[in-house]
């Protein structure tokens, strides 16, 4: 074997190992641009839920609201159930990239692992089986928290 035989082996070796630590920082990367997307997702979720509390807040805390408040009131609660809604399918969608392994799992734990616990134990009604919609969460909770 030539001294040029070995070094375009040695060549082939650095590149082979480059390319590979390319790949691990590039999928580290995407997984990490998913998480963000993800909070962010969450996030505008949230921010249109607090936005409806304000907006209802006045009108229940109102001892004897007229007819059109009490209409206004019904309005606003659709809309505070559909905005809550869309967080807890933000955290779904959430849940289901963790199971594809789309996202940072630690890094999605640590962020998520108490706001999960607390949606699944404050409305059981939403998380009961077999009819959730909610099964990546219902299945992430209950992998988090065996006994």
């Amino acid at each position: 074997m030539s001294v040029y035989d070995i070094l375009s082996i040695v060549i082939s070796m650095v590149a082979l190992v480059i390319s590979g630590i390319a790949l691990y920082w590039g999928n580290r990367f995407s997984k990490a641009t998913v998480l963000q997307q993800i909070k962010q997702s969450i996030d505008n979720a949230k921010t249109h839920v607090e936005a409806v509390s304000l907006a209802i807040s006045p009108i229940i805390s109102k001892e004897q609201p007229t007819n059109d408040e009490k209409r206004q009131k019904e309005d606003l609660q659709r809309i505070y159930d559909s905005a809550f809604e869309k967080v807890l399918n933000a955290y779904e969608d959430g849940c289901q990239k963790y199971y594809a392994h789309l996202v940072l799992k630690q890094e999605f734990r640590r962020s998520y692992f108490s706001d999960l616990r607390d949606y699944v134990e404050e409305f059981p009604d939403k998380f009961s089986e077999p009819i959730t919609r909610y099964t990546y969460i219902l299945k992430l909770y209950k992998e988090w928290h065996k006994p």
